[in-house]
């Protein structure tokens, strides 16, 4: 066992109410000796007699004293020691957070990089046709990346990486729903009874539709892309 894990199981064995007795027994104690004496007597005398000892040598006040800032001091400083603790531990789970998130993120950034299927749905005018290959790290991502494996711990991150991926995946759905195949892999969003000057407004709509979703998956993804590298300091 690690030397900082077996300090918190002896810090989880006496606390609270052992250190807390302990505590209260020194500043009681320390407080009898200044304001009962009678006490003091006792305890001297049974100690003398069997043990030829004293215990405050009729120093009782000063002794008291030292109980009970003893007792204070001890008190401040486990109270102290176990906050502090706490923030390592806090500490660790935080960068343990973040090395499992630069992993993702990693991940992120190979499925899903800022060339390919994000450029082009960036720049490409879907008055024209495409090839659905072009498309194809958006719909793998949008059809990978829906389970828990694929969350990041940070909750900024995981809220702009689900903005992300929900707005692929109406992107995908749309473009799948709103074109037409024309044979080898490439689609059309023009339909039998459009002509290429002559477009019926739903086909206009759509292609304002599938523009727009490429403007705005390219904004989330740079933005997905500009956080975790801050957050994570990459």
């Amino acid at each position: 066992m690690k030397t900082l894990e077996f300090i918190l199981e002896v810090i989880k064995l006496i606390k609270p109410n052992f250190y807390n007795k302990i505590t209260w027994f020194l500043v009681v104690f320390g407080t009898t000796l200044i304001s009962t004496p009678l006490i003091e007597k006792i305890v001297n005398a049974i100690l003398e007699k069997n043990f030829t000892i004293s215990l405050t040598e009729n120093n009782d006040t000063q002794v008291g004293l030292w109980l009970i800032g003893i007792g204070l001091f001890y008190n401040l400083l486990t109270n102290y020691f176990d906050k502090y603790l706490l923030h390592v531990q806090t500490i660790k789970k935080l960068d343990n957070n973040s090395s499992q998130d630069k992993i993702l993120y990693e991940k992120f950034l190979k499925k899903l990089p800022s060339n390919g299927s994000i450029e082009f749905i960036k720049h490409h005018d879907f008055h024209n046709s495409f090839a659905l290959n072009d498309l194809r790290e958006l719909i793998n991502f949008s059809n990978e990346w829906i389970n828990a494996e694929h969350e990041f711990m940070n909750k900024e991150l995981e809220t702009i990486r689900k903005e992300l991926l929900e707005k692929i995946q109406h992107f995908v759905y749309d473009s799948s729903m709103k074109t037409f195949p024309l044979g080898d892999g490439i689609q059309t969003i023009m339909n039998n009874v459009d002509e290429e000057w002559n477009l019926t407004q739903s086909t206009k709509d759509n292609i304002v539709l599938l523009n727009n979703y490429g403007d705005d998956i390219y904004d989330i993804h740079q933005k997905l892309v500009r956080t975790g590298r801050d957050l994570l300091h990459i």
